[in-house]
């Protein structure tokens, strides 16, 4: 639910702040800094708790490490890094 949430911000919020804010000084200090630094950080901590979480496998629990980092990075890696 909280990784929608931020999804659905950043979905909103990004556009806003590439057209309003493109021909700012590199230095400029946006008023959402510390809060888009919170969601990146969530989000970082996602894709290293679902490395480290096991899967299903044909019904069976399996926390084999080389498995799950397999079918991560076959599947959802690429759109959680993207």
């Amino acid at each position: 639910t909280l990784s929608g949430l931020f999804l659905f911000y950043t979905a909103l919020v990004t556009p806003f702040v590439i057209g309003f804010f493109w021909d700012e000084e590199p230095c400029y200090r946006l008023p959402i800094l510390e809060f888009d630094m919170t969601v990146d950080s969530f989000f970082i901590a996602e894709i290293i708790f679902t490395f480290n979480l096991g899967v299903f496998d044909k019904g069976v629990y399996v926390h084999q490490y080389p498995l799950v980092a397999k079918r991560y990075l076959r599947g959802m890696f690429i759109f959680d890094v993207i």
